[in-house]
């Protein structure tokens, strides 16, 4: 039996907190870098047009995961926290936050917590990942050199079997002595990639961590757009018959 992981807020804003993004750099620079860079993309026509500059508001970090809803819209939820780190949140997808970080000249980090709920028989459910991403302080010329450090675990091969990699400079934090051992699943563990966040002043699954500003950046021209994905988090979780967030239980 599949066993149950912790996830942000008991998976109830789930597929949004399957990633999460951390960049150590005030909220307000954060929010500023993030409008430059889309005003600046070349390969954006008149983002004017499409995005919507950050819109700075008090709230928890319940209200502002609400904001994201529906899910599958381009909508970014930048999120102060009680330590030097501001959060980013992405509904539904996977993020890079690699040409933030260098246009800010600050480190960041990108974690992934994804249950694996995958099962070979029916061939549903999503496949089991635990990685994290540690994206190095300072300018770099080249792609390939913002990466620190780099440790996952998760399932490849369509599903068939579990994959271990890491890379980069090992943090001193860090239980090695794990990395070796025979269940591929053991060598980097929910718990594991917890302790590391704390190390780096990181509470990733408490919810007073977050807050209380935050910064909502919306897609302009969400209800015109038909290129993306749109559902509610509660269409998500019922659709993939989560076992956690807004899943309706009746009595017969």
């Amino acid at each position: 039996m599949k066993q149950k992981i912790n996830q942000l807020l008991d998976g109830y804003y789930y597929p949004v907190t399957q990633q999460i993004g951390f960049l150590k750099a005030p909220l307000k620079k954060v929010a500023e870098e993030y409008w430059h860079l889309k005003c600046h993309d070349p390969y954006t026509k008149n983002p004017q047009e499409y995005f919507l500059a950050p819109k700075f508001v008090t709230c928890s970090l319940r209200e502002g995961l609400e904001m994201l809803d529906p899910i599958g819209y381009p909508q970014t939820l930048f999120c102060e926290t009680r330590t030097d780190w501001t959060a980013v949140f992405v509904p539904g997808g996977f993020m890079s936050l690699c040409n933030l970080a260098n246009s800010l000249n600050c480190r960041g980090v990108e974690i992934t917590l994804i249950e694996d709920t995958y099962n070979r028989k029916t061939n549903q459910g999503t496949h089991g990942c635990v990685r994290l991403h540690v994206i190095r302080d300072g300018n770099r010329p080249r792609f390939m050199e913002y990466t620190e450090r780099l440790i996952y675990v998760m399932k490849s091969d369509g599903g068939h079997r579990w994959e271990f990699h890491s890379s980069g400079t090992i943090m001193p934090f860090e239980e090695v002595e794990n990395y070796n051992k025979q269940k591929i699943t053991d060598r980097f563990t929910p718990q594991m990639l917890d302790k590391y966040l704390n190390a780096l002043g990181i509470q990733m699954l408490e919810e007073h961590f977050y807050g209380p500003t935050m910064a909502h950046a919306d897609y302009k021209n969400r209800f015109s757009d038909s290129c993306h994905e749109k559902q509610t988090y509660m269409a998500y979780h019922m659709d993939h018959m989560l076992p956690y967030g807004r899943v309706l239980v009746r009595d017969f």
